[in-house]
């Protein structure tokens, strides 16, 4: 048994510490005991970003919300379009996901411009990725990769960032410098994934943020609507 089954914790903050993608050997708990409870994991979370706000622009008040994503869905989706010559990947379609969601915001305005950060490139700012086959916006991403050209001037709403690790997951970033809100995805080989968004709170509420995720999420385990 590891450390982590040890810690005497109640059942919904195991849950909220899954969710984050925290172990529970890093939480202090103030229960009897020593028992975890829901309050430290948000208290634990909460320091994390208070950490991650020095690194965010002044006037930002950045805070986080995370889920867990069963990708097992898009994963066979993807694997079946690779082997009918049409090969995407999951940076398109979390680029695709979170222009679909920006679109239903009243907050996102038109253009929706979505940034995908690359280890080589930077961020790679794409207008509308809502719109149009994802086949066309793959060939937009992949040129623009290439060639290290910003598409255009426009500021981003969100900035996402995939990582392919494993065992690796994200518990608070921060945001990029004048991007409001900023997606981390960390893709597991299983056929999971903790997403992670930081967003300016000064911009979002926080219900238009959690909506936000949650439309992600819906259609990143429903991903033949990335295909609409």
């Amino acid at each position: 048994m590891n450390a982590t089954a040890r810690r005497p914790a109640s059942p919904y903050a195991r849950r909220l510490a899954r969710e984050r993608g925290l172990g529970l050997e890093l939480i202090i708990g103030s229960g009897p005991g020593g028992r975890i409870v829901a309050a430290d994991v948000d208290a634990f979370v909460a320091s994390r970003v208070a950490g991650a706000a020095a690194f965010a622009p002044v006037g930002t008040t950045p805070s986080v919300f995370g889920v867990s994503v069963d990708l097992g869905p898009l994963n066979q989706l993807l694997a079946g379009l690779e082997a009918a010559g049409n090969a995407l990947t999951l940076e398109d379609m979390l680029v695709r996901a979170g222009g679909l969601a920006l679109a239903a915001l009243p907050e996102g305005g038109d253009p929706v411009v979505v940034a995908l950060e690359t280890a080589e490139r930077g961020a790679i700012p794409v207008e509308n990725p809502q719109r149009g086959l994802v086949s066309a916006l793959h060939a937009r991403l992949a040129g623009q990769s290439a060639a290290g050209d910003a598409e255009n001037g426009k500021p981003a709403l969100l900035s996402v960032r995939c990582f392919h690790i494993a065992g690796i997951r994200a518990v608070a970033m921060p945001l990029r410098n004048g991007v409001p809100l900023r997606l981390i995805v960390s893709a597991a080989a299983g056929g999971s994934a903790e997403c992670l968004l930081s967003f300016d709170a000064g911009r979002f509420a926080e219900e238009t943020a959690a909506q936000l995720l949650g439309r992600i999420r819906d259609d990143l385990e429903l991903p033949l609507r990335l295909l609409a």
